[in-house]
């Protein structure tokens, strides 16, 4: 039979192509619209799987978290310890057990309905005691005969029946939620046994359930759209399950990373796409977990229009045919023959062009792209020889059966023979077989990996004995069509390259390893800082609370005791004014320095509260540091003249004017002296201020306080500078205190950007010191000096000058009245007096006061509203209100100020103060009215 040309088996090939291509495409249409359908299912069944997945974590986290709180409840722990003791001695009346495991099954069945659980239960070591379940709280009444009776009650304050006795049998304890058996309906449950834990070690147990009913069910399948089921025979399952899918249990092996679910298998039967799972149970056995999804049929139109499509396609292929007969025999054939011609001399590595008339088409113009390209293609050949042959690299080409097809003059060294000589043969023929092979492998190695495969190598030259490394690099070249041609090798000389990395590589490793570590460290630091941000946040919102708490309750303490205090102080001081007989007087003068002491007690203890709540504020005016040392000399000269001491003063920055709070800095060195005398039997007694360092921004002072006394041993100067420690805390000691004045110098050297210290030796006496950063401050004018009222004091001042005045004094504590009014009287100023604000406001609305002093705390109405609504009054605006009041902290200062009064009075009360005070505010009214007339 005779041969078809070409271009007809083209035409006929092409038919046929086109033909395959529709069948090909409509089966290949089917499958992959299959296995779309197929992923999707599967997509569809992993996410329902993590929903599970998720909240049944979820759930159990919750539940983890009640049971952990219930086992902590003070009334829980306190039952089961009663229960515990009742068993462990001889057996009493059990009755008294009724009422505290009553109460104990009301607080277990509030949280029940609360969490919503099914079931709780509370156990002793000797049996069951309260618990909830079916919607209904539970007690076991312990008998001393014969077994305990359950009682029930429906509601918090339903009466509670005898019922017959339930199996709510807890399993041993865990410390991790887990599956088990439903204990009040069939199914299973989310449980948690845990051993309840007090210092006298397991004490009993509490057990929590929560079902997975039909409920749960239901709402699982709707929230993932797929059928639900739990359980094995008797599986409890959704509304849309089909019973025939119920039972299918073959499928491959799903790998899908879940925490609560194992042996994942996904499946097809009939219409339907399942997936199951497993779950352990408490008591061993296993639990099946199964979703269902139907499965689509297949696209019908799909087939159709594919159908259509092909046979559209084979008739238009068939007209084509017919057609392309006719055109090629006389527009391709006879060209074709002429350019297949030269292709065949190209062939042969002697190019002749296509010549002589070109027909006016496509292969007119293919033959001419033929010349031109050959021609450039020769040319280019010939500079890429002279490129190749120039390189100092080994340079070879073999084709897929390892045989030399090329290589350049350096690797004609390598083999010690020419060009000529090695085209067309293999290793083999040049190497030693081991060589050879491992030569092959590698270009296998390369072809498989489909790139570029490198690997080091030591060569020896034959053509000039030279042995070195060499990194060869060998690649597999394709034809644009990707049609394996050979393989190019390339190998570079590395032998100096590779000494000088052996030279560096031991830096290298180790930076690695250091970056490893360090990399580790920050990763596992990142994490430690979250959780210890969460840890900061939760204490730092119970410090808060805990924090105003004790605020609070130092505020009342404080006004509780200052109130007493100051009718004490004053009593002493109208009894002491009065005459008394000089052992009298002694006594009251023992009286007033304990009063004394104890508000020094109050102070600091408002002060170290005040530190540590953040609410703690310093002053910043101009001062002297040689000033501050001769204030503190002259208030404990006398205590150090008493023991023969002798109190030296020693000022190393003369005439130094600095920037911050001279009351607090005096107060810090004023607990150290006072220590320092109280420990000093004989000696002296040095304060001593000096500059440690300056700079543009201020000055670090140090503060010192050197003795001669008892000295303080080693092991006790650690602790110290803590809260209610000294350096004797036996019940023998000699020496009182309470230990806050040294943490109160600490917070206050802190809080001025310092710190304190001491060095001591028993026997050898002691020096406390104390630092303080402070800025540079502008020279003190002569007449800023400390206000003082100069000539008479106040108290005669008053009685001299301003008797003719009228006092309203609110006050509802009776000896504080009097004790206000005893004083003024020794002053002659007329007082009224108001037992609550409300009066108070009633007396200053239709009187005329020049002054009125203001309790804080009163009933009816308290001071600030009542001198809110005094301020309020058309005529008395300017009226000084002045609070003295047992209130002492500087929110109740501002609290005061801010609500219209002119100043503050902190009780106990000083008369000197009271009366500096009122003799202040008093010129001020009466310079005021001078002014207005």
């Amino acid at each position: 039979m005779r041969k078809l040309p070409l271009a007809h088996r083209l035409l006929l090939l092409w038919f046929a192509a086109t033909l395959a291509v529709l069948v090909v495409a409509g089966l290949l249409f089917s499958v992959l619209r299959g296995q779309q359908e197929w992923d999707e299912q599967t997509r569809t069944i992993d996410a329902a799987w993590h929903h599970l997945d998720t909240e049944t974590a979820y759930r159990a986290q919750e539940l983890a978290e009640m049971t952990q709180t219930l086992s902590a409840s003070p009334k829980l722990q306190a039952t089961l310890h009663l229960f515990d003791g009742y068993f462990d001695s001889e057996r009493g009346n059990p009755d008294i057990f009724d009422f505290p495991a009553r109460e104990l099954a009301l607080l277990l069945g509030e949280s029940g309905r609360a969490s919503g659980v099914d079931w709780l239960l509370v156990s002793s070591r000797h049996g069951p005691i309260a618990g909830y379940a079916m919607q209904q709280n539970l007690y076991w009444s312990q008998r001393s005969e014969g077994a305990p009776v359950l009682f029930a009650s429906k509601a918090s304050l339903a009466p509670f029946e005898p019922i017959a006795d339930l199996d709510l049998t807890t399993s041993a304890g865990s410390d991790k939620v887990r599956f088990g058996r439903c204990r009040t309906a069939p199914g299973i449950a989310l449980v948690h046994d845990l051993p309840v834990v007090s210092t006298a070690g397991e004490i009993g147990r509490l057990s929590v359930g929560r079902c997975l009913d039909l409920g749960f069910i239901e709402r699982t399948a709707n929230e993932t759209g797929l059928a639900f089921a739990i359980g094995n025979d008797d599986a409890l399952h959704s509304a849309q399950m089909p019973a025939q899918a119920l039972n299918t249990e073959s499928g491959e092996e799903r790998a899908l990373t879940l925490r609560w679910f194992a042996n994942l298998r996904l499946g097809k039967s009939g219409e339907h796409t399942f997936s199951t799972a497993t779950a352990p149970l408490v008591d061993g056995a296993a639990v099946s977990f199964r979703f269902v999804r139907p499965a689509e049929s297949g696209d019908t139109a799909t087939g159709l229009l594919i159908g259509a499509g092909f046979a559209s396609l084979a008739t238009v292929s068939l007209l084509v045919f017919i057609i392309g007969l006719i055109f090629m025999r006389r527009e391709i054939m006879n060209p074709l023959d002429r350019l297949m011609q030269a292709v065949d001399s190209a062939r042969g590595g002697q190019f002749v062009p296509v010549d002589g008339k070109l027909p006016d088409n496509e292969l007119g113009t293919l033959a001419r792209v033929l010349n031109e390209t050959m021609t450039a293609l020769t040319r280019e050949r010939a500079h890429l020889h002279t490129l190749v042959d120039t390189i100092p690299d080994l340079i070879w080409l073999k084709d897929t059966d390892g045989v030399y097809l090329a290589c350049n003059p350096r690797f004609e060294q390598f083999f010690g023979a020419r060009e000529k000589e090695i085209v067309g043969k293999t290793d083999h023929d040049f190497v030693e077989p081991e060589l050879a092979d491992f030569f092959r492998e590698r270009d296998l190695a390369a072809i498989s990996a489909d790139g570029p495969s490198t690997n080091e190598e030591w060569l020896h030259f034959a053509g000039c004995d030279y042995q070195g490394l060499f990194l060869t690099t060998k690649v597999p070249m394709r034809l644009a069509d990707g049609t394996l041609i050979g393989i190019l090798g390339i190998a570079h000389d590395i032998t100096e390259l590779r000494a000088a990395m052996d030279e560096i590589a031991g830096h290298r490793d180790l930076l690695e390893i250091k970056v490893r570590e360090r990399t580790a460290q920050l990763e596992a630091a990142i994490e430690l800082q979250k959780k210890t941000e969460q840890a900061l946040q939760e204490a730092k919102e119970i410090a808060e609370a805990a924090s105003q708490a004790k605020s609070n309750f130092l505020a009342n303490m404080s006004h509780e005791i200052r109130t007493p205090l100051n009718a004490i102080t004053g009593m002493v001081h109208l009894i002491s004014r009065a005459g008394v007989p000089p052992d009298q007087q002694e006594r009251l003068h023992k009286i007033d320095l304990a009063g004394q002491h104890l508000l020094n007690i109050i102070n600091a203890i408002l002060d170290l509260s005040k530190i540590e709540a953040g609410k703690f504020e310093l002053d910043e005016n101009e001062l002297q540091p040689g000033i501050i040392l001769a204030n503190v000399s002259s208030m404990m000269l006398d205590k150090a003249m008493e023991k023969g001491l002798h109190l030296e003063i020693v000022n190393d920055v003369p005439g130094l004017v600095l920037r911050g709070d001279a009351g607090r800095l005096q107060q810090a060195l004023l607990n150290f002296a006072a220590n320092a005398i109280k420990f000093t039997d004989q000696g002296n007694v040095t304060l001593k201020v000096s500059r440690e360092q300056e700079d543009e921004h201020g000055v670090l002072l140090r503060f010192e306080v050197r003795d001669t006394g008892i000295g303080i041993d080693p092991a006790a100067q650690a602790r110290l500078f803590s809260a209610f420690e000294q350096a004797d805390n036996t019940i023998t000691r000699r020496f009182g205190g309470t230990g806050l004045g040294l943490v109160v110098t600490r917070k206050l050297a802190q809080a001025m950007g310092g710190d304190t210290g001491l060095s001591s030796e028993p026997g050898h006496g002691s020096t406390f010191w104390f630092t303080a950063r402070l800025k540079h401050g502008l020279a003190i004018p002569a007449a800023a000096s400390r206000p003082a009222i100069e000539g008479d004091s106040a108290e005669t001042r008053l009685a001299r000058d301003y008797a003719h005045c009228r006092l309203l004094l609110a006050e509802d504590e009776p000896i504080n009245r009097e004790v206000a009014l005893s004083l003024f009287s020794d002053v002659n100023l007329s007082v009224d007096v108001a037992e609550d604000g409300q009066q108070a406001l009633d007396m200053a609305s239709s009187g005329n006061y020049d002054l009125i002093l203001m309790d804080m705390q009163m009933p009816r109405l308290d001071g600030l509203e009542a001198t809110r609504r005094i301020r309020a009054l058309p005529a008395r605006q300017h009226v000084p209100i002045l609070a003295m009041t047992a209130n002492a902290f500087a929110e109740d200062r501002q609290r005061c100020l801010d609500a219209g009064m002119d100043d503050f009075i902190a009780k106990p009360v000083d008369p000197e103060i009271l009366f500096g005070t009122v003799l202040k505010w008093l010129r001020k009214r009466a310079a005021s009215q001078t002014n207005r007339v």
